[in-house]
């Protein structure tokens, strides 16, 4: 089950790309409150806080410098775990 929605947000990523970037943040956002998710991005502007992005969706776990290679990086999880749960 956790994997079929996995790969309904992939393939709901895709379709939200393709319509621009504020479709695509609004549908990771949306994903995120349905899921019960975490997305911590870095402090820019006191140097206080975190000092790189994670994303928490559906079990996947992924930092990066800032949101899009956070992103990049779940998305590449995400794949792979599906592809691995299909195997």
């Amino acid at each position: 089950m956790p994997c079929e929605r996995l790969q309904e947000v992939l393939e709901g990523l895709e379709e939200a790309e393709a319509e621009g970037r504020n479709a695509y943040l609004l549908y990771v956002r949306n994903v995120m409150i349905e899921t019960g998710g975490n997305i911590i991005l870095p402090d820019d502007k006191t140097g206080w806080g975190p000092q790189e992005a994670s994303i928490d969706l559906i079990g996947v776990f992924a930092t990066g410098t800032d949101f899009d290679e956070a992103m990049r990086n779940w998305t590449r999880i995400a794949k792979a775990r599906v592809l691995g749960d299909a195997a």
